[in-house]
């Protein structure tokens, strides 16, 4: 279960800051914001724990964790809680229970079930319909290969098979520790399943326009901000640029997102929207963190809307995502290159597997409507990034300079568009 911010363990505060030193608490509120711990508290906590390993007296006394006075189970409370919050951006309830659209979901045998049946029942829903090989938690996740649905429809048969009897035209999807959503939808016989870029255009839209429809007179849009990694689709830069909110990047990482969000926060901003293109969405500020819970339930609500105005079944958003300049985060073990033609090509390595991962984006002109062409600009940069890395890996040599010599004999000639 997600930390939130209207529920902070006290006892768990107190037991760390009798632990350690005095000077990780110079700032109290990186320990009581409810955002993963960033750097350089991380380090020093792990010095900290290193430099005393030894068991208190007393720690494998069976009785402790009947007879502690610190002993308390909060889950009823924090759900509780949780449920009644997440209704803040619940905006169309009658909408939600007069709606036929059938949504099924699968936990991929993790926490996820009892979650989202409860947050849809607090969004006035049905339940969903649970994928029941997939719904209690198994540490073997036996009906699939890889507990992950950013693979994407490969991970999803049972899910999709599940829809298909029942008639279900969205599938949604948390992962086993339900903090990443995937979502797919039935569109003319065929299933889509989302990119994070793509439902993040959505949810960005989403979460804009029912602010719009429902803030105060007064409210100031220069007010309004959203955010995602620098990794990610700068779709909604380009939304903030046209309605006037402000769109902020931070570096790969929730841990970023949720402190920068924080410190908004703090200086009196409203926050409405933040993700990751690795299917990691924070809808409103309750959790201060990806949650897939409240992503689930705010997606079906955007589905059940657009159900109800005849549009539902249409949504697939463009998300396409010579050098002019070249960024370099040294700190992150990240570089990214920006073309004059829009695009923009990444090269990171992976903060949690053994991988090096490569994103591009291309934001073409309005009259640029030519989809296989920004599809064959992006497919370009992606074999040159590649070509490049694999180049340096068998032969040696610089890889930026494999990189670049591709790129130049790739966007010869600049008018490649015409």
């Amino acid at each position: 279960m997600q930390k939130i911010t209207f529920y902070f363990c006290s006892t768990e505060y107190n037991d760390v800051k009798r632990r350690l030193p005095s000077f990780v608490f110079s700032c109290p509120d990186d320990f009581s914001h409810n955002t993963q711990i960033t750097s350089p508290h991380d380090k020093e906590i792990i010095k900290c724990i290193e430099e005393c390993v030894e068991p208190w007296n007393g720690s494998w006394n069976d009785n402790l964790v009947d007879t502690s006075p610190l002993r308390q189970d909060p889950l009823k409370k924090i759900c509780d809680c949780y449920m009644e919050d997440l209704k803040k951006i619940c905006y169309h309830r009658e909408i939600n229970m007069q709606t036929n659209l059938k949504f099924v979901h699968t936990s991929f045998h993790g926490v996820g079930h009892d979650y989202v049946q409860s947050a849809f029942k607090a969004f006035g829903f049905q339940p969903p319909i649970p994928v029941p090989e997939q719904k209690d938690p198994d540490p073997d996740f036996s009906t699939v290969k890889c507990p992950n649905p950013e693979e994407g429809e490969s991970v999803l048969e049972l899910s999709l098979r599940l829809a298909e009897k029942e008639s279900a035209k969205v599938v949604v999807a948390t992962d086993p520790d339900a903090d990443r959503l995937a979502v797919a939808e039935q569109q003319n016989g065929c299933w889509k399943v989302f990119t994070g870029n793509e439902l993040a255009a959505l949810f960005g839209w989403w979460m804009f326009s029912c602010w719009k429809e429902n803030c105060s007179k007064d409210a100031d849009v220069k007010n309004v901000y959203m955010l995602a990694t620098t990794v990610s689709s700068k779709i909604l830069r380009a939304i903030a640029l046209k309605e006037g909110f402000h769109f902020e990047e931070t570096l790969p990482g929730f841990k970023w997102i949720g402190s920068r969000v924080k410190d908004l926060l703090d200086n009196g901003k409203e926050v409405l929207f933040a993700f990751e293109e690795s299917i990691g969405f924070m809808c409103g500020t309750s959790v201060l963190d990806k949650d897939g819970v409240s992503a689930a339930v705010v997606i079906a609500e955007m589905a059940a809307y657009l159900e109800s105005k005849n549009l539902f079944g249409t949504l697939m958003p463009l998300s396409l995502t010579q050098t002019s300049r070249i960024r370099n985060r040294k700190s992150s073990q990240m570089i990214t290159f920006t073309f004059q033609n829009g695009c923009v090509a990444t090269l990171r390595t992976s903060g949690t597997e053994p991988k090096i991962k490569y994103y591009a984006e291309m934001c073409a002109l309005p009259e640029q409507r030519s989809v296989a062409g920004l599809h064959a600009c992006v497919s370009k940069c992606l074999w040159a990034e590649k070509t490049a890395f694999r180049h340096q890996f068998l032969h040696g040599g610089g890889f930026l300079c494999c990189f670049l010599r591709g790129l130049s004999w790739l966007f010869q000639p600049v008018n490649w568009l015409e």
